[in-house]
Parts: C-alpha cells; structure tokens; sequence
C-alpha cells in the first residue's frame, strides 16, 4: 500500500488522491482555533520540545507559484465565474480528478461555502478577533447594532467635485459621476504618470479607505514596434490608446520560412512572459519581440506553452489556445505523440466553444436542436470500448461541454458518456502513466549527482520540478528516482543561501569587515551581542561595515536580513619565539617583547604565565617540574597574535 502526502510543496491539502479546497480550509479553521499563524514560518511545539512548520518550499501549480495554505487556498478562486468581475466561486479542484462533478472546471457549491468561511476564519485570526466558531463576543446581542463602515469616492473633473459613500466591497458604478461631461475614463491621480485608468463603462470595487479619482476627457495614443527577426507580419496595429487593451497579432498573421511563431515579448531575450494585449493603462510606446522556434523544437516549445494556459479559459486566454492548436497541427504524427499534456489542450478547446456559444443560446429552437445532435453522438458510441473509439468519445464529450445549461438537461443518455469515458480511461491509464513516468525518470536521471549540483543547474532542477508536479497522482507513484530531485532541490537551495551572503577574510589588524550580499541591504557585524558596526550594501551588493580592530581567534556574526554567517579574525603575523636563558624546577626566566604574555606548557596543560617586563625579561613561575622534563614555551600579544611553541627541558 501506498501512502500519499497530506501537504503538498505549493501548501494545499490532500485527500482522496488530489489537493482540494475543502481539506485546505479545515487545516485553516483548525490553527486559528489553536491561535497558530498558517502562515508563520516556524510554530513552537513546547510539550514536544520541538518546532513545526506549514510553509513548504513552494511549487508551481495550474501556472500558480505558492508555499503556504492560505495562498493555495486563493488559487481555488474561478476568476470569471460570475455575474461581474466582483462575483465569483470556488473549486472543489484545479487539476486531476475531481470526483466526477465536474469541479475541476467549475464552480463547486460545498468548495465556495468551505472557502469563504476558511477566510473569515484567518480575516479573525489577523484582527485578534474571536475564533471562526467562537462566539461569545455576541452573546449580549452586540451584532444587533453592528453596521458596515462607510467610505468616500471623491470624483474630480477639473474645478467640479461629486462625492459617494459606500461600504466596502460596494459595487462603484463610474457612468453615473459627471455624466452629462466628455468623461471617457478615471484616474488614479491627476499626473497622468504611473496610473490606473477605467473607463467610464467598468465597475469597480469599493476598497476599505476614502479614495479620489479624477476624470479623463482625451485619450492618448502610442506607437507599436514590432521587432521580426526575420519575419513578416499582416494586419498589425501600429498605434494603440491608453484607455483601451489592444490585441497584438496572431500566429495566423506572423510567418517566417522554416520556424515556428512561439509568441510576442517584451524583452530581446525573452526573459518575459509572453504576451497577447498591450493592456489598458499602458502609457508609454511600446516595442514587441517575435520569438522563433525551429520546426524541430516546436514540440517542446508547445508543450511549455500548453504548461502556461490556465485551467480556467477566460476570453482573454482565447488566442494563447489558438496558438498552441496552430503549432500541434503542424507536427508530424510522431511529434504530436510527444506531446504529453495535449489532453490540457483539448479542455481548453471545449472551453472556449463553451465561451464561443455562450451568446447564441435565447433562440428555444436552436436549444433543441443542438441537444438532440448531442444525444445522436452518444448513442453511437459502442457498447464496448476500444483504443480505437478515443476520437468518437472526444467529439461527444466537446459537443456536450458545449451546450448551455438548458441544452445539458435535455441529453437524457449522459450517463452513458459516462460510462464510454470511464472505459476508456481504465484502456489507457496504466500504459499512458508508464509512458509519462518514464520520461520523467529519465528526465530526473539526467539531473548531476547531488555533489556536483550548481547554481548553473537550476534551470534543468526547475525544469524536472515542473514535470513531476504537472503528473497525475497515479504517475507521480511511478517516478522511483524521486528522491534524486529532491536532493537536488535541496543542494541547490543551500548554494543559492550560500551565495546571498558572503564574507571576506578578517585579520586582526583590520577595521572593516567586507563581502557580498542583496543590493542595497543593511549588514551589521556582532561580537556576540555587541552590535560591533552596521552599513548599507551598495547597488552592486558589495558591503563595507567599519570596526574597531578585533583579536585573533574572536568569532564574528554577520547579518543581512534573514541570513548570516560566522567568521574567525586571523592573526596578521607570527611573533618571534622568546629567548629562555634558564628553565628550573619551579621558574622559567628569558627575554621578548614588553607586554608579551608569556605561556609555559607540559603537554597540552599550561603550568604557569607571566607579562615580558619593561626591560624586555620575564620570569614565569610554574608548578614544579622533575628534572629534565621537556617543556614548550610561547607569547602572545594583544592581539592575540601567536608565535610558535619552543621546547626547553628543565635542569
């Protein structure tokens, strides 16, 4: 038997095979009710004298970066779910199974109820209120005279001012202030540099503060450069304005003999993510970079870009899914069966028919129509199953996803897809799960050993993380190198630590203690708790703090933000051995240095001291010693500098 892990490297929770919004919200509830932070770093354990922590090292999942409960929580969130922006519902799921309801995809009713309360539970817990189920606050009928607080909108148009109140989270409608005026669009402030705008047809949500928004009665336009590399491009706007989104051509419009259109950037060198709109707001010109894939590594580049799409299709998500189907079509056969994750493709699809048909479904005849064609498929899906009948049970499936509500009620036979669907999948799911796993292994197989891993190796690290994430349950259980990976995640963490700070050496002659860290972060240096110097690192991160001299052998702390390191002050030179000119039983007498401190030993056990005189001479009593027994003898100085050890032998 198998055991699966509870908490996930992104934060969530685990039950029934898969990371869910409930199971995450019931480990939520339970720590502020323990008055535990979900979201601290390290929680005490006293009785069991040891610490725990919730934080996990953080992972990418459905395009999300997270490493805590309450963040994971948030990415269950069906953005565009609906009525407006400002309405919404969570998922039971965002990948893998989701128990047959659909979840995965939609809004679930328990997964929305679950997650909200999950929130005022940690809202509480931050504001030091009563616990979620803890009530007694209320008891003597406080809530009957609760009302919400009101906030301001002021809204300016030159010399002119309007003004609302709302509540918080108050739906503010921006067509009513000055709506007999040329206002196009809202402002953030009166600058008309680093602003927000919305156009007078957008809502917004009222946040807990006065806020002031100032009208806009022109829109400013800015010029589009399209960097080709090679290439053409048809159709392209060259202009665009600031209040409005633009869409920027698509890989229908942008050819180049021999590559693969891989997306528009930013940046030269692609470091960005890429884009498909100038969005709304944008105010300066802006110059766009085509990325190329040569014909023979567009299968890898299809399946990072299939990585990127949400698990959600929203409008705005419609020409990154084109993209990707123009770039699978063009493969050969044997290329398009490397593609692993085209079943994420394929949903995508069916979402945006779903989003495409949306609009056409008042007409009652039509309704009819296009349930009952829906019905016909399914009932020619074979009784029995085959690999062969994949295409058949596809084509049903993304015609039913593509009805309206309505539609859906009237295929009577939908269990029966069902059914079809579950058949093939037990066909397909052992053969499919070895094939993804092995090239997984192989993948983590190909990471260095643990003792040669580099910061150079994060990108291949990185990479295998991804796959590993993006299996399903069933093909995660067949990685047997896992282990590797993550021993390999863990050198590379502690050489990226390592490289965030460093220190030079220091001798006890120096006055600064120098290094390397985050730009411009403060550094202090300690001796012990003595805070012995503290300095700004420069923009390049390279720090300077000033100290008094130190001793040789003194430990120092330094500190840069959340890291640190120890470093022992070296001695600067070696003293000249003393000169003894008489070793006794009882007395060791020489000559060195005023102000020496003279050390005798037998063995590793000192026997005495004594400080070199003002004439240069010392005499040293030590605890008597039989005759010819062989003794060493040094000094030290202030600084704690040493000479080496002279052996004597006592007469």
């Amino acid at each position: 038997m198998t055991l699966s892990k509870v908490q996930y490297e992104n934060g969530g929770y685990n039950a029934w095979g898969n990371v869910n919004a409930e199971s995450t919200v019931q480990v939520i509830v339970a720590l502020t009710a323990l008055n535990i932070d979900p979201k601290a770093k390290q929680v005490a354990l006293p009785t069991l004298k040891k610490t725990a922590s919730f934080n996990q090292q953080g992972a990418m999942r459905d395009g999300v970066y997270t490493d805590n409960m309450v963040d994971a929580l948030l990415t269950f969130f069906a953005a565009g779910s609906g009525s407006s922006p400002e309405v919404g519902g969570f998922k039971h799921v965002t990948a893998g199974y989701d128990g047959g309801g659909g979840s995965g995809s939609s809004v679930n009713a328990m997964a929305t109820d679950q997650a909200l309360y999950g929130l005022i539970a940690y809202d509480r817990f931050v504001q030091r209120k009563n616990r979620l189920y803890d009530m007694t606050d209320m008891k003597n009928g406080q809530y009957k005279s609760m009302k919400a607080k009101t906030y301001t909108v002021t809204f300016k148009n030159g010399d002119a001012t309007e003004t609302a109140t709302y509540a918080p989270y108050a739906i503010i409608n921006l067509a009513t202030p000055f709506s007999n005026d040329d206002v196009i669009a809202w402002t953030t402030n009166d600058t008309g540099t680093q602003t927000t705008q919305y156009t007078t047809s957008e809502k917004l949500v009222m946040p807990k503060e006065n806020i002031t928004l100032y009208a806009k009665t022109d829109a400013k336009t800015y010029h589009i450069t399209y960097e080709l590399d090679g290439g053409t491009v048809q159709q392209a706007p060259t202009t665009f304005k600031d209040i409005d989104s633009t869409a920027l051509p698509t890989a229908a419009n942008v050819q180049k003999a021999g590559y693969q259109f891989a997306g528009w950037y930013t940046t030269a060198d692609f470091s960005t993510s890429a884009v498909t709109v100038i969005p709304k707001n944008t105010t300066s010109n802006q110059t766009f970079y085509a990325k190329w894939v040569a014909q023979d590594a567009v299968s890898k580049e299809l399946m990072d870009l299939i990585q990127q799409l949400p698990t959600r299709i929203t409008m705005k998500d419609i020409e990154f899914v084109k993209n990707a189907r123009a770039m699978y079509n063009s493969l050969t056969t044997e290329e398009k069966a490397t593609i692993s994750n085209v079943g994420k493709l394929l949903d995508a699809e069916q979402q945006v028919i779903i989003l495409q048909n949306t609009t056409n479904t008042d007409d009652p005849e039509k309704v009819t129509n296009d349930a009952v064609s829906v019905v016909y498929m399914i009932q020619q899906l074979p009784l029995t199953v085959t690999l062969q009948t994949q295409s058949d049970i596809e084509k049903a499936r993304a015609a039913y996803n593509s009805l309206s509500i309505a539609q859906k009620r009237l295929v009577s036979n939908y269990a029966l897809l069902v059914r079809s669907e579950k058949q093939y999948t037990a066909l397909t799911a052992k053969e499919v799960d070895a094939a993804v796993a092995k090239r997984v292994v192989q993948q983590i197989a190909g990471l260095p050993a643990v003792k040669n891993v580099k910061l150079t190796s994060k990108e291949a690290i990185a990479s295998a993380r991804v796959a590993y994430d993006t299996m399903l349950f069933s093909q995660q259980e067949l990685v047997t190198n896992y282990n590797k990976l993550l021993q390999a995640e863990l050198q590379l963490q502690k050489l990226e630590v390592a490289n965030r700070l460093t220190v030079n050496s220091v001798k006890n002659t120096h006055k600064v203690v120098t290094g390397h860290t985050t730009a411009n972060q403060l550094v202090k240096v300690y001796r012990g708790k003595t805070l012995l110097g503290s300095k700004k690192a420069g923009p390049t991160g390279d720090y300077k703090v000033s100290i008094a001299k130190q001793k040789a052998d003194v430990t120092l702390k330094v500190v840069a933000g959340k890291y640190s390191k120890s470093v022992v002050v070296k001695t600067s030179k070696t003293l000249k051995k003393p000169t003894v000119s008489a070793t006794k039983v009882t007395t060791v007498t020489g000559k060195s240095t005023k102000g020496y401190k003279v050390e005798v030993y037998n063995g590793t056990k000192r026997i005495g001291t004594a400080t070199v005189s003002k004439k240069n001479t010392f005499t040293v009593k030590i605890v008597k010693q039989k005759k010819k027994q062989k003794l060493k003898i040094r000094v030290i100085d202030s600084m704690n500098n040493k000479s080496g050890y002279k052996m004597i032998q006592v007469k």
